[in-house]
């Protein structure tokens, strides 16, 4: 719908691909699972959102919802979270803004209706919203150019009901405690397979790059990393988000015993989404695993 039957005029309103197809998964997620669902991944995208605009830097163009590309820029360089979760951030905001779900639904429906087999760019996007809700007041409080123009996070903060994240924030949290200054203490106490057990790929993937925010100045000790696989069988996962996350916490770390599951996952995926980070997570630590950084650049000549 929101990409081959709807598409963006060109590679500056990317957002009007991936923002709303974001927004369209996350719907259908909380009709299959449940609101709190949908309020759970929403929170979570703002977290990731809010990692990427720091690691890119708040000033910088590519933070921008439809960033400037007239100076040459490869659309490759400008991809990021920024247009699946900055684009989001702004759909939820619009669809709280004119009354909630009951409103915005009929709007989406008309939107991918009237565009339906051609392309379409944030002007036209912004037109038809206004026309759609034109008797609606709040819509005058809009600050078009700040959301589609200004770098950085969006002008106005949602408010997401976060209660399915608490357990693993909790967990992220009590390992994090059990060897703050990172030189390899004991494992929480009493900690294995139950911790997890009936989670969600999602919420283990939360906990993990919670546990990943708050080691951000002082990485796990390798010995901690270990542990954390005898307890979760993290290195045996399967799913992609998981082990992308697992495996930038466990490089963080300096555990050496994950390269070869690394290598394998950036030998079958495709998407940037998981590349990226990976190889960022390994040039960043060369010093603590010292054939990360070589051993990688050698594996993208190879496979690019």
């Amino acid at each position: 719908w929101t990409g081959n039957l709807v598409t963006n005029a060109s590679w500056e309103h990317f957002w009007l691909n991936e923002g709303w197809t974001v927004f369209l998964e996350r719907k259908i997620v909380g009709r299959l699972q449940g609101e709190a669902t949908l309020q759970f991944q929403a929170a979570q995208g703002a977290a990731s959102l809010a990692d990427e605009v720091a690691r890119l830097g708040p000033g910088h163009n590519f933070t921008r919802l439809v960033p400037d590309l007239s100076s040459g820029e490869d659309p490759d360089d400008a991809f990021s979270r920024v247009p699946y979760e900055k684009g989001f951030y702004f759909l939820y905001h619009l669809q709280e803004l004119v009354g909630g779900p009951a409103a915005f639904e009929p709007f989406m429906a008309a939107y991918l209706q009237a565009f339906a087999f051609s392309t379409v760019d944030s002007s036209q996007f912004r037109q038809f919203f206004e026309q759609h809700f034109s008797s609606t007041p709040a819509v005058a409080s809009i600050d078009w150019d700040t959301w589609l123009h200004s770098p950085g996070m969006p002008p106005v903060t949602n408010s997401y009901d976060t209660s399915l994240a608490s357990a693993a924030y909790d967990l992220a949290v009590k390992w994090h405690t059990a060897d703050v200054m990172g030189i390899g203490a004991d494992p929480p106490a009493g900690v294995g397979p139950a911790d997890i057990e009936g989670w969600s790929s999602a919420q283990v993937v939360a906990f993990l790059e919670k546990l990943g925010q708050l080691r951000s100045l002082t990485p796990l000790a390798p010995s901690m990393a270990r542990a954390m696989d005898k307890a979760y069988s993290l290195d045996a996962a399967k799913n992609c988000e998981i082990r992308g996350a697992w495996y930038k916490l466990a490089v963080d770390a300096g555990d050496e015993s994950v390269y070869l599951g690394v290598v394998d996952m950036l030998s079958s995926q495709g998407r940037m989404k998981y590349l990226r980070p990976l190889y960022r997570c390994e040039s960043r630590h060369k010093h603590r695993v010292p054939c990360t950084q070589p051993c990688a650049q050698l594996f993208f000549l190879e496979k690019k």
